[in-house]
């Protein structure tokens, strides 16, 4: 592993330990089941961590990660960034409300979605992402190179996310959030993937840390009392 990789590897790492733990402790909450299924989260979530590490060795030998990744203080910015993009999400929720259920109840969200951010990330950004550029053959320079080459990987892996989201929208009750949900998501991804690229993985965790704050987390507790 290079001394650039291995910079990006800490957060990694760290979430890891944090993902596993709050899989063991809640293994029996049932809070995983609604998003996992019958597959036990603890599996789930080392199986997330094993892929999860070996595409962060093939996107820095694919040249999309950073060679000097944020990091300790400057992942902060990215953490307050996540906060604020949630933030129009809150309020389109007092106009055309998601389901009551949406979220894990407090105080059990904090740990959940601490942990699960990681499986998340893997799923959604990772896994597309690499398998796009394993398709199409295609290498990075540093941040800044082969913009539109970039620019396109976003946005097809952003696309192809925001329709998993639609196509979970369209089979609720209030097909109406997939107007919201389809663009917020799409930018959320596409914010995500550059951050990655620009500023690598621990700050791309930080931004979507922040955004389950804001919009599981906090307003996840408040709007049960504000718009129930």
């Amino acid at each position: 592993m290079t001394g650039d990789l291995a910079r990006d590897f800490w957060p990694f790492a760290a979430v890891t330990a944090v993902a596993v733990i709050v899989a063991l402790a809640l293994y029996g909450s049932g809070s995983f089941q609604r998003f996992y299924g019958s597959i036990p989260p603890v599996l789930l979530t080392l199986i997330a961590v094993a892929v999860g590490a070996g595409l962060m060795v093939f996107l820095s030998g694919r040249g999309w990660l950073p060679p000097e990744p944020d990091r300790g203080p400057q992942l902060l910015r990215h953490l307050v960034i996540g906060a604020f993009v949630a933030v129009p999400a809150v309020i389109f929720d007092l106009f055309v409300h998601f389901p009551e259920d949406m979220n894990v109840a407090w105080p059990e969200s904090v740990p959940f979605y601490t942990g699960v951010a990681l499986v998340a990330e893997v799923g959604f950004h990772l896994v597309p992402l690499a398998a796009l550029i394993l398709v199409t053959g295609w290498t990075f320079g540093p941040p800044g190179e082969n913009a539109s080459r970039t620019l396109v990987a976003v946005l097809i892996v952003a696309a192809a996310e925001a329709l998993f989201q639609a196509v979970d929208a369209l089979s609720g009750e209030d097909r109406r959030l997939v107007i919201f949900v389809v663009p917020q998501l799409a930018l959320v991804g596409a914010v995500q993937l550059l951050t990655l690229r620009w500023y690598g993985f621990g700050a791309m965790l930080m931004f979507r840390y922040g955004y389950y704050l804001v919009w599981h987390i906090v307003w996840g507790y408040l709007r049960l009392g504000v718009v129930f």
